[in-house]
């Protein structure tokens, strides 16, 4: 029988990563080998030792080693998933309107870069649209104690006065719930008026800046191709001298262009108002690829990413740690907590999808409803309308999203931690398997990177474990 499970050797041990359990097993020379052989059907394992093959045993007794136990692949999720949407909604986020007043090079909705998406165009939201978004909202969410309403665009302060008034009627309709509002903007259309509002209303605010001066101005540019920087730096100083602790709760989402210097990225947080900002990036992509980096950017990045591990690894605090790498510990450290002893069952399904709209519902311009606002809006990613509601076989249909590749999913070693959700797979009309298989390997790299670095925390802490433990018998 050939275990469902991983090999990984380090330079200070031998691991076997079980996926059946989601465990990490320390196992010795012999016992890593002849795993391994098991794996890659080699003949030689008949040529271990007794009490290699004991152990092999008495691991296999405790429910370890042992090959797939999924017979079927239905996502957990399936039976309960009317309920939940009918019930438990956790934020809705408005596409107050598909205009924009900048022109991203990279931009999906942009004509050159288009993979099936919508272009940009002028529709906008109609407030008796956002009207019947917030109570719907209201209506599928009576279980939760907390209501939060994002607004998203294109630029969605193009959209100020619907934005006020969508303000303004959710109050009303709220009442008496804890109510949070938030946005993404590019920050070019930050007027004291608007800045004032945000402020009242308190707003939990994310820009969208991609660097210092150079980088943003490369690709972040107005429809005359003149680059947004000063007026984006000039506007947050506004906010900040208006309210510099709001500042403090804001965030940066940041679009890497992976072939510029990593250093030079980290000089946008020279502007004291960014000082205390929270990062989220993501790479530059071309038709759903990630654009390969400069062997300078890894190279910096892979340094950094050295020292700062190493340093929280000793002193077990981020000070000091740039904001990248505050980012990267802290996912380091977040994954890690996924490794609890979890069995598979008969019938379960792969880790990433989530309920569609049960997290982020998100209502376009013209109240249809997709799983969330990073889905392609011209596809099959639409799971109802405000006024039919949820369509359940189309949410069911994407939840399910690994029914695609059944046989490959029940042997995968990568089970549990697959993060391959339906946008992945979305070819423009409907989910494919093929382009599953692509994402499969990506997301193997990806679980490959949570393990060792699960190993590694666990070294050093034996690690450091050791010294102490020499220090007190001294």
């Amino acid at each position: 029988m050939v275990p469902l499970a991983l090999p990984i050797r380090t330079p200070l041990g031998y691991y076997i990563y079980d996926a059946n359990c989601n465990e990490i097993l320390k196992v010795s020379n012999e016992l890593f080998d002849y795993i391994k052989n098991l794996l890659a059907d080699h003949q030689n394992c008949e040529f271990a030792s007794a009490s290699c093959e004991a152990d092999y045993s008495s691991l296999q007794e405790a429910g370890y080693l042992l090959p797939s136990m999924v017979k079927q692949i239905v996502h957990p999720a399936t039976a309960i998933s009317e309920i939940l949407l009918d019930r438990s909604l956790g934020q809705l986020t408005l596409q107050v309107t598909q205009r924009c007043n900048l022109r991203c090079k990279y931009c999906i909705y942009s004509e050159d870069l288009n993979c099936n998406q919508r272009s940009h165009s002028q529709n906008t939201m109609t407030f008796e649209t956002a009207k019947k978004a917030i109570d719907f909202y209201r209506l599928h969410s009576i279980d939760t104690n907390r209501a939060v309403i994002g607004f998203y665009g294109g630029e969605p302060l193009l959209a100020f006065p619907l934005i006020k008034d969508v303000v303004a009627y959710a109050k009303e309709v709220f009442v008496g719930k804890e109510i949070a509002f938030d946005m993404t903007t590019n920050a070019t259309l930050l007027t004291d008026e608007v800045i004032d509002f945000l402020l009242e209303n308190e707003f939990l605010l994310t820009f969208s800046i991609d660097g210092p001066q150079r980088v943003q101005d490369k690709n972040r540019v107005f429809p005359n191709g003149l680059g947004s920087y000063d007026t984006v730096i000039s506007n947050i100083r506004r906010l900040y001298k208006k309210d510099e602790k709001r500042l403090e709760h804001a965030g940066i989402n940041m679009v890497v262009d992976s072939t510029q210097s990593y250093s030079e990225l980290l000089r946008l947080f020279d502007e004291r108002e960014l000082e205390n900002v929270n990062l989220t990036y993501s790479l530059v992509e071309k038709d759903g690829v990630t654009l390969a980096a400069s062997d300078d950017f890894i190279r910096e990045y892979n340094y950094d990413s050295f020292i700062s591990f190493w340093d929280y690894m000793r002193d077990h605090t981020l000070e000091g740690a740039n904001k990248f790498m505050s980012n990267k510990i802290n996912s380091l450290c977040t994954d890690a907590k996924f490794f609890k002893m979890s069995k598979l069952h008969s019938v379960t399904a792969p880790g990433g999808p989530c309920i569609p709209g049960k997290q982020r519902l998100f209502v376009n311009c013209f109240g249809d409803l997709y799983p969330c606002e990073r889905v392609n809006e011209n596809s099959c990613m639409r799971v109802g309308t405000l006024d039919t509601g949820f369509n359940m076989d189309q949410v069911k249909y994407i939840l399910n999203v690994g029914q695609l590749t059944p046989e490959e999913c029940k042997k995968c070693w990568a089970f549990s931690l697959c993060d391959i959700c339906a946008k992945k797979v979305d070819d423009g009309q409907k989910l494919s398997p093929s382009l599953r298989r692509i994402a499969c390997r990506e997301t193997k790299e990806t679980a490959f990177y949570k393990i060792r670095e699960k190993i590694l925390l666990y070294e050093n802490e034996s690690h450091l474990q050791k010294i102490g433990e020499g220090d007190h018998n001294q």
